[in-house]
C-alpha cells in the first residue's frame, strides 16, 4: 500500500491520536533514517501533536523531513546523541508551543527564525554545542515561559527587547547560566514574572539587576559574574517569597542592607567572595527557614551578635526498662542481649550523625544538632530492637500455636488488640492468649518474654549559647531526668520544642525502618515534593491555568498524600510540680523554653524581640495604644479572657489600661511561679509531653506475646511522685480509647469511628485583635482563655470533654465532648 493511501486525512482523524510519550527507555535508533520517519509521520498526519522521546540512544540528525510535522505542538529530542545542526526547514513547525533539544551533540549556531514560532511557550535548548550571540528575535515571543539556553557557548550582550516593553513578557524560568555573556544584566528587571533567575558564570558588569516586580521570584543566581555596586535594596524588598539567594564571587561592596530582613522565604544565602564592608547585619540570623549562610572572603568587622552563636541541640536519653529480672536469671543471655543492643545504638548514631555524650551501663545520652535526626534514631532503634526480639525462638513459637487458620489467628489478635487500647490506662490487666497449654512452649515464651530488651527513650530540645557544658545544660537534664524517665519500654517521648521542629517532617519519619530511611518510601516522598514544589511556584502566577512540562520532561501527576502511613505524634499530658531553686539560679522554666522553641518554629520573619525587661514597659505602652483602636467584641474577650472585671474594661481603652497593668509573666505565661511562694525559692515547671511512632511501631502483630511490644508507643506516662496533669492526652479524649491507630493493610477491617460532638469557640473579630496587639499580648490573652476552657472541662461530670485544637494566631478552639448533654453546661 502506497504512503498515500496509508495516510489518514487530519480533519476526520483529529482525534486519532494525540502523543507519542516514551521518555527514559532504551529506544535506539537514527532519527533521519526512512525507516524511523515514514511511521512517524504516518502517526502525524492521524493527529500526532506530542512526541516526547526524551533519554534514549536514538543518534542521526534533523533532516528537512522534519518540518513536515507541521501539526507538532511539543517537540522533545533532550538527552539523546542527535548531532549536526539545526535546520532550517523547523521554522514552518508553527504550532509548537514546547521544544527541548538540551544535552544533546547539536552544533551551529541559534537560529534566528525561532522568533517565528510565537505558540512557542517553552524553549529548551541548553548543554549544547551551540555557539554565537543571544537571538535578537526571543524577546517577540510573547507566550514564552520558559527559556533554557545555558552552557551554550553565547558571546555578547542581552538583547534590549528580551523581556519586552512594559513587563508584557510572560517569562517564568530563565537560565543562561554558563555562557560567555556579557555587559549589563538590567535589561531582565522588565521580566516582571520571572520566578526563577540564574544568570550565573558569565561576565555581565554593573549593577545587580533587581526590579519592584520581582514578588514572585523565588530563585536568583548570579554568582561567578563581575557585578559591582551594592546589594540592591529592591531586591531585599519586593521579593518575599525568594528561597534561594547567590550573588558570590563578584564585586559587591558596601554594607550588606538592613532590608535583607525582608526575605522571610529565604532558606540559602551566599554573599561570598565579594567586597562587603561593615559589621554583620543581625538581620541575617532571624530568618525562620534559613540552611546555609556564607559569608566567607568578605571585609566585614566588629563581631557576631552573641544570638548568631546560638545551635539547635537535640539530647536522646535511653535506658533499658525492667530488666533486672533478665539479668538474675539469665545473666549469660542478657550480656549477650546487651551486646546486640550495643551494636543496633552505634550503627544508628552513626547513620543520623549522632554524637554519644555519654554511656554508662545501659544508659545512652546522644547529641544531635538537628531535632530530626534524633527522632529517626529513636525510630530506626526501636523498631530493629522488636525485630530482634521476635526473632529467637520462632519456631518454639509456632510449635505452641493452635491450629486455627491464619483469620482466626488474626482475629484473635485483632481482638485482644482492640481491648488493650480499650484498657490502656489499666496496666494490670492481662490478655487472653490464643496460645496452648503446652508447658515447654509456655516456659519458653516465659523465657523469650524476659529476654526481650525494652528500651524507653526520651528526646529533648533547646537552643543553646556557644561554649556551654552539653553534660550541664538544662536541655540535657531536661532530657535524662524528666522525658527519658517517665517513659514506658519502647516508648519514645519528646518534649514540646521537640515536637515543633519536627511536626512537618513526620511523611519523612514515616520512612525510617530499623534499617534506617526506606530508599523506596524516600523516592515517592521526593517525587511527591517536587510536582507539590513546582505547583506551588506555578500556584502564585495567576496567568497560569495548569503546569506542563519544566526544562526537562513532564513530571508525573500528584498523587494524594498517604497520610496514614507517616510517623504519628500523640499528646500526652501537660503535666506540672514545683521544684526548689538552686542558689544562684533564675527562675527559668520548661515553659519558658517551649515559647522560645514555639517562637523559632513558627516564626515568619518577624525581628527578634527586645530583651524580657527592656520589652515589658515597651509592649505595655503598644498594647495600650493597639488596643485603643480594637474591636469592642475583641477586646471584651480580651478582658474576659484575661480576668479583667467587667466595671474596669469599659470599651477597648479600659481593656488596653487594664491590661498595661498586667504583669508579664501574667500575659506571657512564661514564667509560671507558685503564687504566695518567692522567686528565689520555688519554681513550676511544666512539661507538655508527646509520643512518636513510626507505621513499624503500630503494625498489627502476629503474635499476642508481641502485643505488648506493639502498643508500647501509646502508654501512658509513668509521671514522677509530686508532678499533677494539668490537660489531658489524647487517649484520655472521648472515642480515642476505642479508635484504631494501625496502619490500614489487607486482612482487617477498621472499627468505626466512635461518635463524639465538637464545639467550636473563636473570639469575635480576633483577626484584628491580633493584627493590632503584641505577640506577648496575643500569647496572654490565649492562655488565660485555655486555663479557662480546661477549668470548666473539669468541672463538667465525669471530667468529660478534651481540647483538642488551639491556634494562637487567630484565637479559635475546638473541644470534643463524648456527653452531648453537658455541652450546654460547659459552653455557659
Amino acid at each position: 500500500m502506497s504512503w498515500c493511501h496509508q495516510r489518514c486525512l487530519w480533519e476526520a482523524m483529529h482525534a486519532a491520536l494525540a502523543a507519542i510519550d516514551l521518555p527514559l527507555n532504551n529506544l535506539n535508533a537514527s532519527i533521519s533514517d526512512d525507516a524511523f520517519l515514514q511511521p512517524v509521520q504516518q502517526l502525524h498526519a492521524c493527529g500526532l501533536t506530542t512526541l516526547n522521546l526524551e533519554a534514549n540512544s536514538f543518534s542521526g540528525t534533523l533532516s528537512d523531513e522534519w518540518g513536515r510535522l507541521v501539526h507538532l505542538q511539543k517537540l522533545d529530542l533532550a538527552n539523546t546523541w542527535i548531532s549536526g545542526t539545526i535546520p532550517d526547514a523547523l521554522q514552518d513547525l508553527r504550532n509548537l508551543t514546547q521544544i527541548n533539544l538540551s544535552n544533546t551533540w547539536l552544533t551551529g549556531s541559534l537560529p534566528g527564525w525561532l522568533a517565528q514560532l510565537q505558540q512557542l511557550e517553552q524553549l529548551n535548548m541548553g548543554q549544547t554545542w551551540l555557539e554565537g550571540t543571544f537571538p535578537a528575535g526571543i524577546g517577540s515571543l510573547k507566550q514564552l515561559r520558559e527559556l533554557n539556553l545555558e552552557a551554550t557557548g553565547l558571546a555578547g550582550v542581552l538583547p534590549g527587547n528580551l523581556c519586552q516593553a512594559k513587563g508584557a513578557s510572560k517569562l517564568l524560568q530563565l537560565s543562561i547560566r554558563g555562557n560567555a555573556l556579557e555587559g549589563s544584566a538590567r535589561v531582565l528587571e522588565n521580566c516582571h514574572n520571572l520566578v526563577q533567575l540564574d544568570i550565573s558564570f558569565n561576565n555581565f558588569t554593573g549593577q545587580l539587576p533587581a526590579s519592584q516586580h520581582w514578588s514572585q521570584l523565588t530563585m536568583y543566581h548570579a554568582n561567578n559574574n563581575r557585578f559591582s555596586g551594592t546589594l540592591p535594596r529592591t531586591l531585599c524588598q519586593y521579593s518575599p517569597l525568594l528561597r534561594d539567594l547567590d550573588i558570590s564571587n563578584n564585586q559587591v561592596s558596601g554594607n550588606v542592607p538592613d532590608r535583607i530582613g525582608l526575605l522571610a522565604s529565604i532558606e540559602s544565602l551566599n554573599l561570598a567572595s565579594n567586597q562587603f564592608t561593615g559589621p554583620v547585619t543581625e538581620n541575617l540570623f532571624y530568618f525562620p527557614g534559613l540552611r546555609r549562610l556564607d559569608l566567607s572572603n568578605n571585609r566585614f568587622v566588629g563581631t557576631l551578635p552573641t544570638y548568631a552563636l546560638q545551635f539547635t541541640y537535640a539530647l536522646l536519653a535511653a535506658d533499658f526498662s525492667n530488666n533486672s529480672r533478665g539479668y538474675a536469671e539469665y545473666p549469660d543471655a542478657m550480656i549477650k542481649a546487651m551486646g546486640g543492643h550495643n551494636n543496633i545504638m552505634r550503627k544508628a548514631c552513626h547513620m543520623h550523625a549522632g554524637y554519644v555524650l555519654d554511656q554508662e551501663g545501659d544508659s545512652w545520652a546522644v547529641a544531635f544538632h538537628d531535632a530530626d535526626d534524633a527522632v529517626a534514631f529513636s525510630l530506626q532503634v526501636q523498631q530493629a530492637l522488636a525485630r530482634k526480639g521476635s526473632r529467637p525462638g520462632s519456631s518454639a513459637r509456632r510449635s505452641t500455636t493452635d491450629t486455627a487458620g491464619s483469620n482466626s489467628r488474626l482475629q484473635s489478635v485483632s481482638a485482644a488488640l482492640l481491648n488493650r487500647f480499650a484498657n490502656r490506662g489499666n496496666k494490670s490487666g492481662s490478655l487472653v492468649s490464643p496460645m496452648g497449654s503446652n508447658a515447654a512452649g509456655l516456659q519458653t515464651q516465659q523465657q523469650l518474654k524476659a529476654l526481650r530488651i525494652s528500651v524507653r527513650i526520651g528526646i529533648a530540645s533547646g537552643t543553646l549559647h556557644y561554649g556551654s557544658d552539653l553534660q550541664n545544660c538544662t536541655v540535657t537534664h531536661r532530657g535524662k531526668e524528666l522525658v527519658s524517665d517517665v517513659a514506658n519500654g519502647g516508648q519514645v517521648l519528646i518534649d514540646e520544642p521537640t515536637f515543633l521542629l519536627v511536626k512537618d517532617s513526620l511523611s519523612l519519619l514515616g520512612t525510617v525502618s530499623e534499617a534506617g530511611y526506606d530508599d523506596r518510601l524516600l523516592q515517592r516522598l521526593n517525587q511527591a515534593r517536587v510536582v507539590g514544589r513546582l505547583q506551588q511556584q506555578v500556584a502564585c502566577v495567576s496567568c497560569l491555568d495548569r503546569r506542563e512540562a519544566s526544562f526537562s520532561s513532564p513530571l508525573p501527576e500528584d498523587e494524594p498524600q498517604d497520610y496514614e502511613h507517616d510517623a504519628i505524634v500523640v499528646h500526652m499530658g501537660r503535666f506540672a510540680a514545683e521544684t526548689p531553686l538552686a542558689p544562684g539560679q533564675l527562675p527559668s522554666n520548661t515553659v519558658e523554653e517551649d515559647a522560645a522553641a514555639a517562637d523559632a518554629a513558627t516564626a515568619k520573619g518577624r525581628h527578634k524581640s527586645p530583651g524580657r525587661r527592656e520589652a515589658k514597659d515597651a509592649a505595655a505602652a503598644k498594647d495600650s495604644n493597639a488596643a485603643a483602636n480594637a474591636p469592642d467584641g475583641a477586646a471584651a474577650a480580651a478582658a474576659g479572657a484575661a480576668g479583667i472585671p467587667a466595671s474596669k474594661a469599659d470599651g477597648a481603652a479600659g481593656v488596653a489600661a487594664a491590661l498595661a497593668q498586667r504583669s508579664e509573666a501574667e500575659l506571657e505565661l512564661l514564667f509560671s511561679v507558685k503564687k504566695g511562694a518567692s522567686k528565689a525559692s520555688l519554681q513550676v515547671q511544666q512539661l507538655h509531653l508527646y509520643s512518636i511512632a513510626s507505621p513499624g511501631m503500630r503494625r498489627w502483630p502476629e503474635h499476642t506475646q508481641d502485643l505488648g511490644a506493639a502498643l508500647a508507643w501509646a502508654e501512658p506516662v509513668n509521671m514522677k511522685r509530686g508532678w499533677a496533669q494539668l490537660q489531658k492526652g489524647f487517649f484520655q479524649a472521648p472515642g480515642a480509647r476505642r479508635m484504631d491507630l494501625t496502619p490500614s493493610q489487607s486482612g482487617h477491617s477498621r472499627a468505626p469511628l466512635p461518635d463524639v460532638t465538637l464545639v467550636f469557640a473563636s473570639v469575635a473579630d480576633s483577626l484584628s485583635f491580633t493584627a493590632k496587639q503584641s505577640r506577648a499580648t496575643v500569647r496572654g490573652v490565649h492562655a488565660a482563655i485555655v486555663r479557662v476552657l480546661l477549668a470548666q472541662m473539669e468541672a463538667v461530670a465525669g471530667g468529660d470533654g478534651y481540647l483538642c485544637r488551639c491556634q494562637e494566631g487567630d484565637l479559635k478552639y475546638m473541644v470534643a465532648f463524648e456527653q452531648p448533654q453537658e455541652i450546654i453546661r460547659a459552653a455557659v
